[in-house]
């Protein structure tokens, strides 16, 4: 598979092409997403060093969230966003937000599972 930008875009794009993968692919891939966030996200996205820097050095709380919550929706072929603004030019922090908007619905009467709703990464830049 090749590597995507990553960028609103590539994030799409990369979606795409997974999404299209019949579900035991898709499995085998949520798995990898959800056991080390940090190397799928380095494997399958071209990162600049900033990134990667942010990537490592992201708190293990936080990479396990976003990589549990990244298989699901492979999974169940769920969007996710991410809302990468362009850095400001003055001095600035970053940080993650996420809006987990995933809704699941049972049924036991006859055993339907319904899960819909989307999952968002949003870049935020804090200035000063």
């Amino acid at each position: 598979m090749p590597t995507y930008p990553f960028t609103t875009a590539g994030v799409s794009s990369f979606l795409g092409a997974i999404y299209a993968l019949p579900d035991v692919d898709l499995a085998a891939e949520a798995a990898a997403i959800e056991s080390d966030f940090r190397d799928y996200v380095s494997a399958n996205f071209i990162l600049d060093t900033e990134q990667s820097a942010f990537l490592a050095a992201m708190p293990n709380a936080s990479v396990e969230y976003i990589g549990s919550r990244c298989a699901f929706c492979f999974i169940h072929r769920r969007p996710i966003y991410l809302v990468k603004p362009e850095p400001p030019i003055t001095e600035h922090t970053k940080i993650l937000d996420t809006e987990d908007a995933i809704q699941t619905t049972t049924d036991p009467s006859d055993g339907t599972f319904t899960v819909t709703g989307y999952f968002t990464i949003t870049v935020v830049y804090i200035s000063g």
